[in-house]
């Protein structure tokens, strides 16, 4: 008899269980594919490299020059006092310590540029998402990275993204 109620307790379970998933539609979207993908994206960042790659140059010469004091500094400690050496110790410290600071400085700024870019096309993305679902009765739409595994036909991300390529983002950035 328990066994009975036990076996009739799971199929109405799962009776019911199937009849609200099937009664809801479902679709999976891959946002960091579409993010990487977006064209106007690929060509911010080709700008952005090139922007990078200018005060890159700047920072190799800056580099070399601070080695050259550091070598001087090496050079010169058996002619100059301790005294002489320890200022000129000093001396390199700072424009190294300063050195460092600016390539920190560059490299948050990117970052940063980078988050408020990739924000903007995360932002107008949801906004096509929202669209789609109410256009197609969706009910539920899931990022890649919060499922384990999904059918192909429910995969929203090149509707999305192609979608997303006819619309002007105004992408831009702040080189230093």
């Amino acid at each position: 008899m328990i066994k009975k109620t036990i076996l009739t307790v799971f199929t109405v379970f799962f009776v019911l269980l199937n009849q609200s998933v099937e009664s809801q539609k479902i679709a999976v979207i891959n946002l960091d594919y579409i993010i990487n993908n977006c064209h106007q994206y690929q060509e911010i960042i080709k700008k952005i490299l090139k922007a990078q790659e200018l005060k890159k140059n700047e920072f190799i010469k800056q580099e070399e020059t601070i080695k050259s004091k550091l070598n001087e500094i090496e050079n010169y400690k058996l002619i100059l006092s301790n005294d002489e050496i320890k200022l000129k110790v000093e001396e390199y410290n700072k424009t190294f310590s300063n050195f460092k600071n600016s390539i920190d400085k560059f490299n948050f700024h990117y970052d940063n540029q980078l988050s408020i870019i990739k924000n903007k096309i995360l932002e107008k993305s949801v906004k096509l998402l929202e669209k789609y679902a109410i256009e197609n009765k969706i009910d539920l739409i899931f990022d890649n990275k919060n499922y384990i595994i999904a059918s192909n036909s429910i995969d929203i991300t090149d509707i999305i993204l192609k979608e997303l390529d006819t619309i002007y983002l105004n992408l831009q950035f702040d080189s230093l």
